[in-house]
C-alpha cells in the first residue's frame, strides 16, 4: 500500500472515531513519505516530499481531537515550515495550519506565548489573501481568543468585530459554513464587551445570539451530525454566559436562574444529560445551585447539585461545584429575609 493510500485509509479512520488505528496508520504514511518511498507508481519522490504537509497537518488534527496538544501543535508547525516556493501559492495552506498550530499552544498556559508567535509568523500570508477570504476572518478569531486568554478586552473586541464583519460578508456570498463561525464570534465580543464594563451590551448579545441558534436548530433544513453538535454547544454556551452577567457581575442572581434553567431543560428534552456535554451541563448545574442559593432556595439548591452526574469534571468545573457548595452551606445559616448575598 502506498503512503498516500495509508493517508486515505487514515482520514477515513479518524472520522469514524477510530482514533488509535487512524495514528498508526498516520505514522505508516508518514514513514513511507519521509523514506521518499515509491512503492507505487502512482507515488513519485517529488510527490511525497509534497504530500507529506497534507499528512502532517491531517495527523495535527487527529492529535488535536484527541487531546494531545502539544503534540498536535508540533505537526501543524512542521507541515507550514515544510512548505517551499512562492507565499501567494501556499498562503491558505499556511495561515490554516499557523492558526492551528496556535489553537493547540493555546491549550497549555506556558503556550501562550508561542501560540502568539505562531499567529505572527502566518501574517505575511494572510496579507497575500483577499481581504474578504473566510481564512483572514479565521487568523482574526484566533487574536480575539488570544487577547481574550491575556484579559485584552479591547484587542479581543477589535478582532472579534473584524471577524464578524468578514463572516457576514461569507454569508451574504452564499459560504454555508459561516453561521456556525459568526455565532462563536458574536460570543467572543459579547465575552469582551463583559470584561470592557459593557454588561448591557454584552447581555443583550448573549440573548439574540441564544435565539439566532435556537431557531437555527430548528429551522427545516438539513443538518449534518457535526454542525447539529455544534449548534447545541453554542446554545448551550450563550445561555450560560447570559447567566454570568447577572450572577456574577451585577449581583442578582434571581434573572440569572432563567437562562440556565433554559439550558437545563434543553438538555433534558434533548437527551444531552450522558453525552459529551454532561460536564458542561453539569457546570451549568453547579451555577444555577449558586443561584438558587443566593436566592434563598436551598432545596433547589441541593436538588440541582444531585442532578450532576458527570464523572470527567475538569478544574474550573470542579472549582465551581466547590462554590456551588459552599453557597448552599452559607444560605443555610443566613436567616431568610437576609438574601441575596
Amino acid at each position: 500500500i502506498s503512503p498516500i493510500d495509508l493517508h486515505v485509509q487514515a482520514v477515513a479512520r479518524h472520522k469514524q472515531g477510530r482514533f488509535s488505528e487512524a495514528e498508526e496508520l498516520y505514522r505508516k504514511s508518514l514513514a513511507g513519505l519521509e523514506a521518499g518511498s515509491t512503492q507505487s507508481t502512482a507515488v513519485t519522490p517529488i510527490e511525497a516530499s509534497g504530500h507529506i504537509s497534507l499528512v502532517w497537518a491531517d495527523y495535527g488534527e487527529l492529535l488535536y481531537t484527541m487531546g494531545r496538544y502539544d503534540d498536535a501543535a508540533l505537526q501543524f508547525r512542521l507541515a507550514s515550515e515544510s512548505v517551499t516556493g512562492p507565499i501567494e501559492q501556499f498562503a491558505e495552506f499556511i495561515i490554516y495550519t499557523r492558526c492551528r498550530e496556535s489553537d493547540s499552544l493555546r491549550k497549555s498556559i506556558d503556550g501562550r506565548s508561542q501560540a502568539k508567535q505562531a499567529l505572527q509568523t502566518a501574517e505575511p500570508a494572510v496579507a497575500k489573501l483577499p481581504t474578504d477570504h473566510p481564512l483572514v476572518a479565521f487568523f482574526h478569531e484566533r487574536q480575539g481568543w488570544l487577547a481574550l486568554d491575556e484579559w485584552q478586552a479591547s484587542n479581543a473586541a477589535k478582532s472579534f468585530r473584524s471577524a464578524i464583519a468578514l463572516r457576514q460578508k461569507n454569508i451574504d456570498a452564499g459560504n454555508r459554513r459561516a453561521p456556525f463561525f459568526l455565532y462563536f464570534d458574536e460570543q467572543g465580543l459579547a465575552m469582551a464587551e463583559r470584561l470592557q464594563g459593557l454588561l448591557n451590551d454584552s447581555r443583550q448579545r448573549l440573548e439574540q445570539l441564544a435565539n439566532r441558534v435556537e431557531k437555527a436548530r430548528t429551522e427545516p433544513k438539513r443538518l449534518s451530525a457535526k454542525q447539529r453538535s455544534e449548534l447545541e454547544s453554542r446554545y448551550l454556551n450563550a445561555l450560560e454566559r447570559l447567566a454570568d452577567v447577572p450572577l456574577f457581575d451585577l449581583g442578582q442572581p434571581d434573572q440569572a436562574r432563567e437562562p440556565l434553567e433554559r439550558a437545563i431543560d434543553f438538555a433534558r428534552r434533548e437527551s444531552l444529560n450522558e453525552g459529551r456535554l454532561a460536564r458542561h451541563i453539569d457546570r451549568i448545574r453547579f451555577k444555577l445551585a449558586i443561584a438558587h442559593a443566593a436566592t434563598g432556595r436551598e432545596r433547589e439548591a441541593t436538588q440541582t447539585m444531585a442532578e450532576a452526574s458527570s464523572t470527567t469534571l475538569l478544574g474550573i468545573d470542579q472549582q465551581y461545584r466547590e462554590l456551588a457548595k459552599g453557597a448552599i452551606a452559607l444560605a443555610e445559616k443566613i436567616p431568610p429575609a437576609s438574601h441575596v448575598f
